[in-house]
């Protein structure tokens, strides 16, 4: 997997604080690591929807649904409302759709245990 580092991600400085906060409010998990992928990766490209991978170490022990929905609401707080989606990895979780972002990760945020 290639990861680039966050400054090449297609995201305002506002943007890119408002969801790191988000992050940093919502996802108390140990070892956890939210990346960009998509269009917003691509520096040639135009507006684009916001995706995001949520890779654990385990699966999370609270209902992934509500993480995902305080996390968009948390995100919504910080940089207002636009078209986010939210994808969670984790082992045991074996879904392509994840597999395909692989190529285009642009690490976002991390909280592992020494944080």
């Amino acid at each position: 997997m290639k990861r680039v580092k966050a400054e090449s991600a297609r995201l305002t400085d506002r943007e890119m604080q408002g969801l790191q906060k988000a992050f940093e409010d919502v996802l108390m998990q140990d070892n956890i690591s939210v990346y960009l992928f998509g269009s917003r990766t691509c520096p040639d490209k135009k507006g684009g929807d916001i995706d995001l991978v949520i890779e654990c170490e385990n699966r999370p022990s609270v209902s992934i649904t509500r993480l995902t929905r305080a996390l968009r609401l948390k995100i919504y707080d910080h940089i207002g409302e636009q078209k986010i989606d939210i994808v969670w990895d984790y082992p045991g979780k074996n879904d392509p759709f994840v597999r395909l972002a692989d190529d285009s990760r642009i690490l976002l945020w991390e909280r592992t245990k020494d944080r």
